[in-house]
């Protein structure tokens, strides 16, 4: 048998099927809304919710999975600056301290 070569996507695949998962999902308001992140198998859960104050109620506006670490945190983050600058440098903050510690990933 021969050995893998660099390219058959073995190694991606490895990676993929051991995705570390942290004690508890990434969770951050700003406002009414709430930005999580989360590992589920090889992917990352992204979704956004939307706190309505009348019924005491989350609702969930979005939810998407992506295969790439990268891509769920631009997904997280675009939606973070849809309530503004100051939003999305907190949502950085705190996600990259989160990310930091659960996943040795900086973002900053």
């Amino acid at each position: 048998m021969l050995p893998s070569s660099p390219n058959d996507g073995s190694v991606e695949l490895d990676r993929a099927l051991h995705i570390k998962t942290a004690p508890q999902p990434f969770a951050w308001q700003n406002g009414s809304q709430l930005l999580l992140l989360d590992v589920e198998a090889t992917q990352w859960l992204v979704a956004e919710l939307a706190f309505n104050a009348d019924g005491c109620i989350y609702t969930e506006v979005r939810r998407a999975a992506y295969d790439s670490q990268r891509e769920a945190i631009g997904a997280l983050l675009s939606r973070a600056l849809l309530y503004g600058d100051d939003a999305l440098i907190d949502t950085v903050e705190r996600l990259n301290s989160y990310m930091t510690e659960h996943y040795q990933v900086s973002l900053i």
